[in-house]
Order: structure tokens, then sequence, then C-alpha cells
């Protein structure tokens, strides 16, 4: 039975739910090396926008590569390089809406960097997955 479900998860085409699961562990490790080079670049010194703009596009190249190879088995755009075109676009309002977020929930707000990029992972996390899905790779 476990090794039904793990075939499921790791290998065998995927349901809306799957994908929901598997996204949230790519979203997981890349959120790993976002938080990671956005705590290393302010305790470099830099501006937090611009920290957690470089981390945010890392993160974004991993959340690509793990989709179009393992999330999404089934693609809505044959040409791949308007795949990742509108693939990144959307990367690009997720970044418009976590630089956005960040600055709201620590200049206004008054949090932490941490406590903001928690809280801008959650809405930029729904917001990617969803129109990634139906946009992509319905």
């Amino acid at each position: 039975m476990i090794r039904k479900y793990i075939d499921i998860l790791l290998f065998k085409e995927a349901s809306g739910v799957v994908q929901f699961l598997r996204y949230g562990t790519v979203s997981a490790v890349a959120l790993v090396v976002d938080i990671g080079l956005l705590l290393s670049l302010v305790s470099l010194g830099f501006h937090y926008i611009i920290a957690a703009t470089l981390s945010f596009l890392c993160g974004v190249v991993i959340v690509y590569f793990s989709s179009i190879y393992w999330v999404f088995p089934k693609r809505a755009l044959l040409d791949e390089r308007k795949e990742m075109f509108t693939f990144f676009i959307i990367g690009l309002l997720g970044l418009l809406l976590t630089d956005g977020l960040m600055y709201v929930f620590v200049e206004w707000v008054d949090f932490s960097v941490m406590i903001a990029k928690g809280s801008t992972t959650i809405v930029v996390f729904l917001f990617n997955f969803t129109t990634r899905k139906f946009l992509l790779f319905t």
C-alpha cells in the first residue's frame, strides 16, 4: 500500500491533488534556497527588497525545472520557448507580488523580514501554483 502511494507521488501521471503535493515539495526546496539566500544577502548588507528579489529568482529556476520534469506531466504549450517565457512571466508577477507584500509587511505592518517572508510565501505559492497549473500544465 505504501509502495502504491510512493509510485503515485514519485513516478506516475498525477492528479491535481498529487500535482499540488509535488508542487508543494519543490516549492519547499526552492523556499529553503530562497530563505537561505535572503538571510545571507541581508546579513551582507543588501537591502531586503533586492535580497528578496535575487533569492526569489533563484527559487523560480528550481521550481521551473522541477515543474517541467516532475510536477506537471502534461503541457498546454508545445513550444518550449513559449512555455518557459510564460512560466517566467508568471514568476515575474509572483516576484512583484513578493516585493510588494514584503514592503507592506515590513514598512507598514512592522513585521520582521522573516515574518514578512513567511506571510508572503503563502500568498505567492497559491498564486504561482494556480496560474501555472491552469495556464501552462492543463
